[in-house]
């Protein structure tokens, strides 16, 4: 499996950064994200594209997720990105698609769902806009245990395609 390589990741994320996000949305990020946070701030694949493959599984048996970055906190690389105060507010404040006080949304895949960790477990999920339970909100499906493992469940397009 590929090592995960971001690009275009956005300026550092302070401490007050997160003391900020932190009170403003009424949320304690987990050490997992945080960790990640302090190391990388946002970012896209080398390769633009990944898909996620739990480990012990094929590419051909797994239910396919991509990826295609990570939300910058605060600063932008670009100047129409979205960064995770935008997604908070959006989805999770504006819309309520899902529980912010439950979920984070940190990343994204190539459709532009969100991947949230819930807060308690550090679990990752997938928010798809493309089913809705029977109360009609948009259902959201695990993906993996931890963000270790998402991560390095991580291969490219290239890989991925060659194991099918």
């Amino acid at each position: 499996m590929s090592a995960l390589k971001l690009i275009d990741t956005a300026s550092p994320v302070t401490s007050e950064d997160f003391d900020n996000i932190e009170k403003q949305f009424n949320i304690v990020f987990p050490s997992s994200l945080r960790k990640h946070y302090a190391v990388n701030n946002g970012g896209i694949p080398e390769g633009y594209v990944m898909l996620y493959v739990p480990k012990g599984e094929t590419a051909a048996d797994a239910i396919e997720r991509s990826f295609s970055g990570f939300y910058p906190i605060r600063y932008r690389t670009y100047p129409k990105e979205s960064t995770l105060e935008d997604v908070c507010l959006e989805l999770g404040v504006q819309q309520e698609r899902f529980d912010l006080h439950k979920y984070i949304p940190f990343a994204s895949d190539v459709g532009g769902y969100p991947i949230l960790m819930e807060i308690e477990s550090q679990k990752i999920y997938l928010l798809n806009m493309d089913d809705v339970d029977e109360n009609g909100k948009e259902v959201i499906e695990f993906t993996s245990n931890s963000l270790e493992e998402f991560l390095d469940g991580l291969i490219s397009k290239e890989e991925y395609e060659e194991s099918c």
